[in-house]
């Protein structure tokens, strides 16, 4: 039995690997960026990158693994939306302390998004949230967006040879599955993130909160 390299196979003389990053490139501008939401922090998959809201910045904490942003007085997080995560009703309510956590390629909890430092799923007053990862290998990369949202690109080091270079390189800085707990939860929900099934996985978005005044 004959056996077909996918990244070999041709489409109108261009190769399926060359076609799909195109495709994927073009899709993640038009749909990502373009879908911006004005929340405090929104997820972007195809690779994976975190931008707050451009009322907010991010501030480092001791290293490169952990930031944190600032809300304003009186706002709370009560709810997390997706848009193409599979398996996930949005939105989601979330109670007290909240948690959602991104799995790369290579790590199963990459990423972990909170509502304070520890990730403690408790019920807390303090105003943040914090984006932490999971192992020295990982690190932020600070970013400017261009409708001025301040972003935190997230880089496997030991894939895409950072910061030697800043780009990142979906083998291994990918957007995989999403899981969103809460105080009364430990998995509201969870899904795989794929807006676009057919053409390549990894590309979805996911809204901390709910629009900032």
């Amino acid at each position: 039995m004959a056996r077909i390299s996918l990244s070999k196979v041709v489409f109108l003389g261009i190769p399926l690997g060359l076609l799909t990053w195109v495709t994927g490139y073009v899709l993640y501008y038009l749909f990502a960026f373009a879908a911006a939401s004005s929340s405090p922090g929104e997820i972007v998959g195809g690779s994976i990158q975190i931008l707050a809201n451009p009322k907010l910045t991010w501030t480092q904490v001791g290293s490169t693994q952990q930031y944190y942003a600032t809300l304003p007085s009186g706002y709370v997080i009560d709810q997390v939306t997706t848009d193409g995560v599979r398996g996930v009703k949005s939105p989601i309510p979330v109670q007290g302390g909240w948690k959602v956590v991104l799995s790369s390629r290579n790590y199963a909890e990459a990423v972990s998004i909170c509502s304070d430092a520890t990730c403690s799923l408790s019920p807390v007053a303090n105003q943040q949230i914090y984006a932490n990862l999971s192992s020295a290998n990982l690190v932020w990369e600070p970013a400017s967006g261009a409708n001025g949202t301040h972003e935190l690109h997230f880089h496997d080091k030991a894939c895409d040879d950072y910061p030697t270079t800043n780009k990142e390189d979906r083998k291994c800085d990918f957007l995989s599955t999403v899981v969103i707990s809460d105080s009364t939860h430990s998995s509201l929900a969870s899904g795989k993130c794929s807006r676009f099934p057919i053409l390549l996985d990894g590309y979805c978005d996911i809204n901390i909160g709910a629009p900032m005044p």
